[in-house]
């Protein structure tokens, strides 16, 4: 899990493998049901070039679409979704990979309180 944090991570940031570790061994003593953990990377790797076209055009709440600049999985995945979205906002945010580091946490905590104020 420590690997697959590290890849899901990003280069933009320094990767933090003590707080990844604790993160993960939260994971595990929350979870409930330990099969029900993987069933996005599962989800994920059946359809890896899923891509939701033809249905974000329904969506009709405000909405702030929040990618890294250094995203691993699906580079350029948040723009496809911004754009299909009716008014919605796209925010890159420089250095972050497909993770929530802290270093990124009050810059996004500030976007999304913008964004739900407005």
């Amino acid at each position: 899990m420590i690997a697959e944090q590290r890849v899901l991570h990003g280069t933009g940031l320094p990767f933090d493998e003590d707080a990844a570790r604790r993160l993960q061994e939260r994971v595990y003593d929350r979870a409930r049901d330990l099969d029900a953990v993987v069933n996005h990377r599962l989800a994920a790797m059946a359809r890896p070039d899923f891509e939701p076209v033809g249905v974000l055009d329904r969506v009709k709440a405000p909405t702030l679409v929040i990618e890294g600049s250094h995203e691993p999985a699906m580079p350029g995945h948040g723009a496809i979704i911004a754009e299909a979205i009716p008014g919605a906002g796209l925010m890159m945010v420089e250095g972050m990979g497909h993770t929530l580091p802290p270093e990124v946490h009050e810059e996004l905590a500030r976007a999304i309180l913008a964004h739900t104020a407005a």
